[in-house]
C-alpha cells in the first residue's frame, strides 16, 4: 500500500514538472513572437515614413546641431610607406547619436531593451556623413557578413558601429633622420553638415 503511495506520488510529481515545462516552452514561445511582432512593427513604420524621413538629420526642426559622439578601437597598423607617404590601419569605428523620431513611444511601442538591425536598415534612417579628409582608399570587412553594427534603443539613441581598414596619407618628415619622430594622424570631417552637426571625439582605444 505505501509502495502505491509513493509510486502515486512520483507521477502526480512528473504530471506536473511536464505542466511546467509545456508551460515555459508556450512561455518563451510567446515571448519570441511578440519580440519579432514588435520588431516588424517598429521597421514597417521606419520604412513606411510617416514619422521619420532619413533624408534629414534629427533636431532639424527644434533648429538644434545634432551630438554625434565617435569613438575609434585600434585593432592594427599596418604598413607605414615611406616612399608612397602613407600608412594603414584597421579599425572599428563607432558613431552614437539621438534621433528622437526614432524613439519607440513614437510607434507606440513598450519594449525597454534595444533593437539590433542589420546594415540594411541604414538606408531608411539618417546616419551621419562622417569621412576621413587624409584618405586614400578604404576597404569595409564583408567576410562573413558585412561587419557592422546598428542598434537604436527606446529612446531613439542609435550605434552605428562599423569595421574599415584604411589607407591615409601621412606627410614624413626625414630631416633628423634616423634621430627622426613621425606623426601620422586620422583626420576626419563632416561633408556637408560644417556647423548643424557637433562631433564628439572622447578618446580612442
Amino acid at each position: 500500500m505505501r509502495l502505491f503511495t509513493l509510486l502515486q506520488v512520483a507521477v502526480v510529481l512528473m504530471m506536473i514538472s511536464m505542466t511546467l515545462f509545456v508551460e515555459s516552452r508556450e512561455t518563451r514561445l510567446r515571448r519570441k513572437f511578440s519580440k519579432e511582432r514588435e520588431r516588424h512593427a517598429f521597421l514597417n513604420h521606419v520604412l513606411s515614413g510617416a514619422n521619420h524621413d532619413g533624408r534629414l538629420r534629427p533636431h532639424l526642426a527644434e533648429g538644434k546641431p545634432t551630438n554625434v559622439t565617435v569613438q575609434i578601437m585600434l585593432n592594427a597598423f599596418g604598413e607605414f610607406n615611406e616612399a608612397a607617404m602613407d600608412f594603414s590601419v584597421d579599425l572599428i569605428l563607432r558613431q552614437y547619436w539621438n534621433d528622437p523620431r526614432l524613439a519607440f513611444k513614437t510607434f507606440n511601442l513598450n519594449r525597454t531593451t534595444a533593437f539590433t538591425l542589420s546594415d540594411k536598415i541604414l538606408k531608411d534612417i539618417w546616419v551621419p556623413d562622417l569621412f576621413f579628409a587624409n584618405e586614400k582608399h578604404a576597404w569595409r570587412h564583408d567576410i562573413t557578413t558585412p561587419n557592422v553594427l546598428v542598434r537604436i534603443s527606446p529612446s531613439g539613441d542609435v550605434l552605428y558601429s562599423q569595421r574599415i581598414k584604411l589607407k591615409l596619407a601621412c606627410l614624413y618628415d626625414f630631416l633628423k633622420f634616423p634621430m627622426d619622430n613621425q606623426t601620422c594622424k586620422i583626420e576626419m570631417r563632416s561633408c556637408e553638415f560644417q556647423y548643424s552637426i557637433t562631433y564628439i571625439f572622447p578618446f580612442i582605444l
